[in-house]
Protein backbone atom coordinates (compact mmCIF):
# COMPACT_ATOMS: atom_id res chain seq x y z
CA UNK A 1 0.00 0.00 0.00
CA UNK A 2 1.47 3.27 -0.62
CA UNK A 3 0.32 6.36 1.07
CA UNK A 4 0.39 10.04 -0.25
CA UNK A 5 -0.63 13.40 -1.09
CA UNK A 6 -2.60 14.06 -4.74
CA UNK A 7 0.40 15.59 -5.90
CA UNK A 8 2.96 12.71 -5.37
CA UNK A 9 0.57 9.53 -6.09
CA UNK A 10 0.00 11.97 -9.73
CA UNK A 11 3.27 11.29 -9.91
CA UNK A 12 3.44 7.45 -9.51
CA UNK A 13 0.84 6.28 -12.06
CA UNK A 14 2.89 3.80 -13.18
CA UNK A 15 2.21 1.85 -9.74
CA UNK A 16 -1.73 1.97 -10.77
CA UNK A 17 -1.12 -0.23 -13.26
CA UNK A 18 0.89 -2.81 -11.28
CA UNK A 19 -1.87 -5.62 -9.79
CA UNK A 20 -2.23 -6.00 -5.86
CA UNK A 21 -0.30 -2.26 -5.31
CA UNK A 22 -3.34 -0.07 -3.29
CA UNK A 23 -2.63 3.95 -3.51
CA UNK A 24 -4.47 6.15 -1.10
CA UNK A 25 -4.88 9.68 -1.49
CA UNK A 26 -4.41 11.29 1.95
CA UNK A 27 -4.13 15.29 2.18
CA UNK A 28 -2.41 15.41 5.64
CA UNK A 29 0.53 12.91 4.17
CA UNK A 30 3.65 14.81 2.55
CA UNK A 31 5.63 12.38 1.37
CA UNK A 32 5.26 8.82 0.45
CA UNK A 33 4.29 5.73 3.05
CA UNK A 34 4.94 2.51 1.58
CA UNK A 35 4.36 -1.02 3.71
CA UNK A 36 2.36 -4.16 3.91
CA UNK A 37 -1.28 -3.82 3.99
CA UNK A 38 -4.15 -5.75 5.96
CA UNK A 39 -7.80 -5.54 6.29
CA UNK A 40 -9.11 -3.47 8.83
CA UNK A 41 -11.21 -5.56 10.97
CA UNK A 42 -12.28 -3.14 13.91
CA UNK A 43 -15.85 -2.51 14.02
CA UNK A 44 -16.40 1.17 12.97
CA UNK A 45 -13.65 1.72 11.52
CA UNK A 46 -13.58 4.67 9.33
CA UNK A 47 -10.10 2.95 7.57
CA UNK A 48 -10.83 0.33 5.79
CA UNK A 49 -6.97 -1.05 5.04
CA UNK A 50 -3.91 -0.38 7.57
CA UNK A 51 -0.43 -0.90 7.77
CA UNK A 52 0.39 -4.08 8.94
CA UNK A 53 3.03 -4.17 11.83
CA UNK A 54 4.90 -7.37 10.38
CA UNK A 55 7.44 -5.75 8.31
CA UNK A 56 8.61 -2.95 10.78
CA UNK A 57 9.27 -5.97 13.12
CA UNK A 58 11.22 -7.39 10.88
CA UNK A 59 13.58 -4.29 10.24
CA UNK A 60 14.36 -4.35 14.03
CA UNK A 61 14.67 -7.41 14.32
CA UNK A 62 17.66 -7.04 11.40
CA UNK A 63 18.95 -3.77 12.80
CA UNK A 64 19.35 -5.63 16.37
CA UNK A 65 21.37 -8.73 14.95
CA UNK A 66 23.26 -6.78 12.40
CA UNK A 67 25.96 -4.64 14.43
CA UNK A 68 27.68 -3.45 12.17
CA UNK A 69 24.62 -1.17 11.35
CA UNK A 70 25.46 2.32 12.92
CA UNK A 71 22.81 4.84 13.57
CA UNK A 72 25.22 7.74 14.10
CA UNK A 73 25.33 10.43 11.69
Amino acid sequence: MVTANKVLLSKLSVWEGMQGVKTVCDSTVSTYLVGVCISNTVKGAAKKWKYSSLLRFIVHIFLIMDEAVSLES
